[in-house]
């Protein structure tokens, strides 16, 4: 940090970094947090799935023994040993078949590791191996491990249950039982016990869960664990600590931190636990504990280097003596007198200094816009006389000699059309529009200066709308201005055109490649789209001949002669030729081409000199044809302008000739009311038929009956609609039927007309 550490440009630095170093930092956290939820997701997932099928095949297995038990129940020896309390004669022949039908049902039962059957009055067992007397039962408790006697398997009140012998140890065995009493529904006559080691159970669960990591163990209500070696009273596992299936519970096992679900049985009150290492899945994202620390370490080391040096680089001049101050040991804030001598001392001498630099500021803005307004009238070759200008234009040549070392020069105008469909026309208000065309020509000088002048020296203005750019001449110019073009054309939507001058090697010269670059800007706003958008002055066609004034007099002529006879479709015929013929697509011919569109314009205003009938008078009104023409700035837009003022005099025409209006009104109604049928029957369709333009015979049409063409075609389909959906056709159907393109257009103009939907209005009048 240094000695600039207690400066406010260090602080202000300083902020600044560690907000920008904070920005990467909160992403990574933000990271580790997904990651860290992510993963748990994947863990439950991993977990769900093979609980899932953990719990099937545990549940499957319970409902076999019970099967078993229910299938026992019924075998006859088994009853005759219930109702015979004396086992002699026959009856020692049922206990044998009797053992044998037990072992035939472990046998076919791998995952059943014993059964038997157990009398509580007389205190007999039987066994698939052998029978125990009242007396030995004991002996085979021993054997299998019940420390409590045989009957400590039982709840005498319980019709069935389980008991577990062994829990939490790899020796886990679960005796199942089921009871049947005598009629008394007190006294028990006989069990039928099932045993299940929970190794045999362990193994299958691994071949088909494939579980390759963690424990799987049981639980049930008395907190009793089926499983791996776990000691429960070591964990904070309890049947009620696991309430919610589909949740993650964190638990620590033997000082190990695990991840834990589970799936409640569907067959007894067991809950089938997974738990899985947390550092098995974690590992690798906590290494981004490690990243964050060490972009913390790193935020704050880089942000003080860079806090320290640009405060140096930048500090003020006020911050500058009062460290000095500081270093030599004057405390400007300390008190004498009760007073503090220098308390607004340095916020005083900052705020001067900051005046001056923003008063700096505003010269150089000046500076910049006189010497853009220099520029412009050099170009211009306006003030040629003045002074500053002569001393202006000789620093600007010398600097050009410097700069490009006599290697040419051209200047480039550039332009835009289609600024209303571009994406800087965001249809705001008025003086937002101003602002929107100024930030396009902000880009455009911005952009092109970029691309075009790059690294080397240049000069960019604006003049006459358009940026000018003065650039020296290289091989590869017209490529640069291509990818200008085609940069606003892609991202801004913006149609640019680019007119070049010719090349110049005399640095005095910047007037004439001024104006050779604005005569091929006309050019280009002449002819629009009819040439390239990147138009050179030298780019001229040669060869062709000139255009003929004979010829473009003898079409004036004509035009003449068909207005005076009323033949309005004649003179526009000879416009088109005329506009064909007499226009020449050459720079050198650009001032005769103006010339004579001027000469187009004259005589399209002309027509209406001397009419006779009023209302083609007030149809010149109506036009507002001195505007329309005179805003046209290509030949393409003189041409439609001109096409739709002669379809407005021509209509205006025949509507006071056609005395057979009434009729063509009866036969277009018909002619609708025959075809409505068709699909693609439209007003373009319809004037064709009838052999009539389109503005005409949609006003002719609604001045007869108060719509237009379009609205009575479809009441006509809306009507033929309602029939059908009175006869039970589909909307689908209906909507064919009756001419629409498909059924949403149906549906959109159905309820327009009648407010409501065909759905709807099936429905009300079925």
């Amino acid at each position: 940090m240094g000695k600039w550490g207690k400066s406010k440009t260090y602080v202000e630095y300083l902020k600044s970094y560690l907000i920008v170093f904070a920005v990467p930092l909160v992403l990574t956290i933000f990271g580790y947090s997904y990651s860290n939820h992510m993963v748990r997701e994947e863990v439950l997932g991993y977990q769900t799935s093979i609980l899932r099928r953990t719990q099937e095949i545990g549940d499957q297995v319970i409902y076999n023994h019970k099967l078993s038990k229910s299938a026992l129940a019924n075998d006859k020896q088994l009853k005759s040993l219930m109702r015979d309390r004396n086992w002699t004669g026959e009856l020692m022949y049922d206990i044998v078949n009797l053992k044998d039908n037990l072992a035939g049902i472990v046998n076919s039962n791998s995952l059943m590791s014993d059964i038997h059957v157990y009398f509580p009055k007389s205190g007999d067992l039987i066994t698939p191996k052998r029978r125990y007397s009242s007396g030995y039962t004991h002996i085979y408790a021993k054997e299998v491990g019940l420390e409590g006697g045989y009957t400590s398997i039982f709840t005498r009140n319980k019709a069935s249950g389980y008991y577990i012998l062994n829990p939490g140890t790899d020796k886990t065995m679960v005796f199942t039982y089921q009871n049947y009493y005598a009629r008394n529904y007190r006294d028990i006559e006989a069990s039928i016990v099932t045993v299940l080691k929970w190794s045999d159970i362990e193994s299958l669960i691994s071949e088909k869960t494939a579980a390759d990591n963690g424990i799987i163990f049981l639980i049930n209500e008395k907190d009793q664990v089926i499983g791996n070696e776990i000691d429960i009273k070591k964990t904070p596992f309890t049947y009620s600590f696991f309430e919610n299936e589909g949740t993650l519970y964190n638990a620590d096992i033997a000082g190990k931190n695990y991840i834990c679900s589970f799936v409640s049985s569907t067959m007894s009150d067991f809950k089938y636990v997974m738990c899985v290492p947390k550092n098995e899945y974690y590992k690798k994202n906590n290494y981004l504990l490690y990243v964050i620390a060490l972009e913390l370490f790193l935020s704050i080391i880089i942000g003080t280097l860079l806090a320290s040096y640009f405060a140096k680089k930048t500090s003020s001049p006020i911050e500058k003596i009062f460290l000095k101050m500081n270093q030599n040991g004057i405390d400007y804030n300390e008190e004498r007198a009760g007073k503090t001598v220098f308390s607004k001392l340095e916020n005083v001498m900052s705020d001067v200094l900051n005046d001056y630099q923003r008063m700096e500021d505003q010269l150089k803005e000046h500076n910049k816009a006189l010497n853009e307004r220099m520029l412009v009238s050099l170009l211009n070759d306006r003030r040629r006389d003045d002074k500053m200008v002569i001393e202006y234009k000789n620093e600007l040549v010398k600097k050009m000699e410097e700069a490009w070392s006599n290697q040419g020069f051209r200047i480039i105008a550039v332009g835009f059309t289609g600024y209303e469909e571009s994406s800087f026309n965001t249809e705001d208000e008025e003086n937002n529009q101003d602002n929107n065309l100024n930030l396009v020509y902000f880009s455009i000088k911005n952009i092109f200066s970029e691309i075009v002048i790059g690294y080397s020296w240049g000069l960019t203005t604006e003049s006459d709308n358009a940026v000018i750019l003065i650039t020296k001449d290289c091989p590869d110019l017209k490529e640069k201005i291509k990818t200008g073009i085609e940069f606003f054309k892609i991202y801004f939507k913006l149609d640019v055109y680019a007119a070049v001058s010719a090349r110049h090697e005399d640095y005095n010269e910047l007037p004439e490649s001024y104006e050779e670059a604005m005569e091929t800007a006309n050019f280009k706003t002449f002819w629009d789209d009819a040439v390239d958008d990147i138009v050179v002055y030298e780019s001229r066609c040669e060869g062709e001949d000139a255009p003929s004034a004979s010829k473009y007099a003898e079409h004036i002529k004509k035009i003449n002669n068909c207005v005076a006879t009323k033949n309005y479709n004649g003179a526009r015929q000879i416009l088109e030729v005329m506009m064909d013929e007499c226009f020449k697509k050459d720079i050198s011919y650009m001032k005769l081409n103006q010339c004579q569109a001027s000469g187009i314009i004259s005589i399209v205003m002309g027509m209406f000199e001397g009419m006779e009938n009023e209302q083609l008078e007030s149809l010149y009104t109506k036009l507002d044809l001195p505007n329309r023409l005179l805003q046209t700035k290509s030949i393409n837009q003189l041409r439609c302008e001109i096409d739709v003022i002669f379809d407005e005099i021509i209509q205006e025409y025949e509507e006071q000739t056609a005395f057979e209006a009434p009729k063509i009104i009866t036969d277009i109604k018909e002619y609708i009311e025959k075809n409505y049928a068709d699909s693609n029957l439209s007003i373009g369709a319809i004037a064709e038929e009838f052999d009539l333009t389109l503005t005409y015979i949609g006003r002719i049409f609604k001045k007869y009956t108060g719509m237009g063409i379009l609205e009575y075609l479809h009441l006509v389909r809306v009507e033929k609609c309602k029939e059908l959906l009175d006869e039970g056709e589909a909307v689908k159907d209906a909507a064919e039927k009756a001419g629409f393109f498909d059924s949403k257009a149906m549906i959109r103009i159905f309820r327009k007309i009648e407010g409501i939907t065909p759905g709807q209005y099936k429905k009300r009048n079925s």
